[in-house]
């Protein structure tokens, strides 16, 4: 029997599935266990050691299933090229789904590796201007901005933080990426950032115009792997965990609430 496109398509595809079920079981696994390990713990540095070692185990494995995935999707594009001209449009069809799905785990494989990182290394921390902080990411996401006519209000007086200016950034990153590629289509993405004093705390809120939450889910939506409904297929459900993690790790706190349709305040609170 000769192997036709058909067949080698079959067989990525099974591959595939295979290292998807693999990855995100063994990753969530673990981080159910890190979770009750340290809920479980009574030793903050024991809790910390058995983090980092889970952390490190599954950085491991989603470096080693990336692996496979770069040669699915680099075999797809060679395959795709050759067979063009003589494949049927299901033959295309279904080579271009496998593409797109290992493009998609590739993807979620980077977040698992992302929130394997987001607590290490130890934090340092120093004052540093939250506006300089804010323009940074407003630089680096400045074509995006662009393409979506994304408005994005920033108060003059804000204050100096005292935390880490690497985790710090992704948190906002995060946040502000989030309100730009999640919002109903035809509206145009509004950012209002605001800051304020609660006790003990800076507290900086990120107020967007997307699709909002629902409040059922709101208490899951820090969740690792957790897409909320209204997302449907879109992201990957890490970057809001790693959000969570980061925080906490900063001795802070998140929180968030929604209306559905009309958007989302996301609040950081951070120690002074």
């Amino acid at each position: 029997m000769h192997l036709t496109a058909n067949h080698i398509i079959i067989l990525i595809t099974v591959l595939l599935l295979v290292i998807v079920v693999c990855g995100v079981i063994i990753g969530y696994l673990l981080f159910t266990k890190n979770k009750s390990s340290l809920n479980k713990g009574n030793n903050l540095e024991c809790d910390k050691k058995v983090r980092n070692e889970i952390d490190s185990i599954i950085h491991t494995i989603a470096h080693d299933l990336k692996n496979p995935l770069t040669s699915i999707i680099g075999f797809s594009e060679v395959l795709s090229t050759s067979i063009r001209d003589k494949a049927s449009k299901p033959d295309m069809k279904y080579l271009n789904r496998v593409y797109s799905n290992a493009t998609h785990m590739n993807e979620l494989l980077e977040g698992l590796m992302d929130f394997a990182r987001s607590s290490q290394p130890q934090s340092i921390i120093e004052d540093l201007e939250l506006g300089d902080i804010l323009q940074e990411i407003i630089s680096l996401q400045h074509f995006t901005i662009e393409e979506t006519d994304t408005v994005i209000n920033i108060p003059d007086d804000l204050p100096i933080v005292k935390t880490d200016k690497r985790k710090i950034t992704h948190v906002f990153a995060n946040l502000i990426s989030n309100a730009i590629k999640f919002v109903p289509e035809g509206r145009a993405p509004a950012i209002n950032i605001s800051v304020g004093e609660n006790g003990g705390y800076h507290e900086i809120s990120v107020c967007d115009n997307g699709i909002g939450i629902s409040e059922n889910q709101l208490d899951e939506i820090f969740s690792l792997f957790y897409r909320a409904k209204e997302l449907d297929a879109v992201g990957s459900g890490i970057g809001l965990a790693i959000v969570k993690r980061i925080v906490d790790d900063l001795s802070g706190q998140v929180r968030v609430t929604s209306k559905q349709g009309e958007g989302s305040i996301f609040t950081i609170l951070l120690r002074k």
